[in-house]
């Protein structure tokens, strides 16, 4: 009886805990977590292992930061500017993240469930190994996009330009190349 007792403690424990508001978590260097949510500015930073979820994040500058292993889970992250940025194993599953520069961004390993890159630049991106998944790359300009051993399932790329884009087995997308260098991405 006791076990039990303790047992569904510790369950009812965790519920509560799991029902709590969220606040985002401890990144590699707190000073920076506190600097960028209050001015949504973190070039070049470390906020790796972050929770950002359910969060609106739009119009952030994190160009050339640590995103490594954060949680954006359902956050808002429109015209933000992730140029750059080491995004390897984040979690942007159900994340709005239309409008966006991701050029040169790393997103190996990351979960892309279900979220929305519409209209987004994503030249030379690096999605090696992305779980890509009912994800919408709608109108997304997405040249040179690395996207070899990525598990991409159910994923609208309409209107997307994907000239150079590498998939797996190494085959490189060139349809539709003539004019692609000469596309520019409207802030």
């Amino acid at each position: 009886m006791a076990i039990a007792k303790q047992f569904w403690g510790a369950i009812g424990c965790a519920l509560l805990l799991s029902a709590a508001p969220h606040r985002p978590s401890q990144a590699a260097d707190s000073g920076d977590v506190r600097r960028f949510l209050q001015t949504l500015e973190c070039r070049g930073c470390d906020l790796s292992g972050a929770d950002f979820r359910r969060l609106d994040l739009s119009g952030a500058q994190l160009a050339g930061a640590n995103l490594e292993g954060t949680n954006f889970h359902r956050a808002r992250l429109e015209n933000v500017d992730f140029g750059g940025a080491n995004l390897r194993r984040a979690n942007l599953s159900y994340a709005i993240v239309r409008s966006s520069s991701l050029n040169s961004a790393d997103l190996r390993d990351a979960i892309l469930f279900a979220a929305d890159f519409s209209n987004s630049s994503m030249r030379d991106v690096n999605l090696q190994g992305a779980e890509i998944e009912e994800t919408l790359f709608v109108g997304a300009v997405m040249l040179r996009a690395d996207m070899r051993q990525a598990m991409v399932v159910s994923t609208d790329f309409s209107g997307a330009v994907l000239c150079g884009a590498i998939r797996t087995g190494g085959w490189e997308y060139r349809h539709d190349c003539a004019d692609a260098e000469d596309l520019t991405f409207d802030e």
